[in-house]
């Protein structure tokens, strides 16, 4: 172990790790794909609230409910991660959403995701940080508390547009409801 972090930290770590990465693959998610329209704050609300559990009585177990996500067009500046005008526009509808009663008990996961253009590093490291500057805006302007989000970079590794590596629709924010 590296000195100053404690061994509880690795482990809240490796469990988070072990947790989120199972999450990758979009098939294991029941995912609205908003692409570059501005949700409301109902819509939002609507494609990240989990169904209620449906029980039947059965000799085989049931199926896990899929996670819930959005995948947004979030636009930032040309090779940054300052937000444009239009995505803080569709942040705050978000916010709203996240905020509200329906949502508020619930943890999530931001995820930026790049095209595959460039040098794979710095997409990671770019991905990294824009989501993290929507964590930050989201906490920031709508006082939500920070446990209740992750931010991860998943770089060119999820391409959306997989016929087309240089897409715009590569470029994106996924939110994952986490269920917790």
């Amino acid at each position: 172990m590296n000195s100053g972090y404690s061994i509880e930290r690795w482990l809240v770590f490796t469990s988070v790790f072990l947790l989120f990465s199972t999450w990758t693959h979009a098939a294991e998610l029941d995912t609205t794909n908003f692409g570059d329209k501005t949700p409301s704050t109902d819509e939002f609300i609507e494609a990240l609230n989990p169904e209620p559990a449906i029980r039947m009585r059965s000799l085989s177990p049931s199926q896990p409910a899929r996670l819930r996500s959005v995948s947004l067009g979030i636009r930032f500046k040309y090779n940054s991660y300052e937000l444009t005008e239009n995505a803080q526009e569709v942040l705050n509808r978000l916010g709203g959403a996240l905020a509200s009663p329906k949502l508020s008990a619930h943890k999530f996961m931001i995820e930026g995701h790049t095209d595959a253009t460039g040098d794979s590093d710095y997409n990671q490291e770019l991905s990294e940080k824009r989501a993290e500057n929507v964590k930050n805006y989201l906490v920031n302007v709508f006082d939500i508390d920070p446990r209740r989000l992750e931010d991860v970079g998943r770089g060119e590794t999820a391409l959306l547009d997989t016929s087309d590596p240089s897409s715009s629709e590569n470029r994106r924010v996924q939110i994952i409801n986490l269920a917790q």
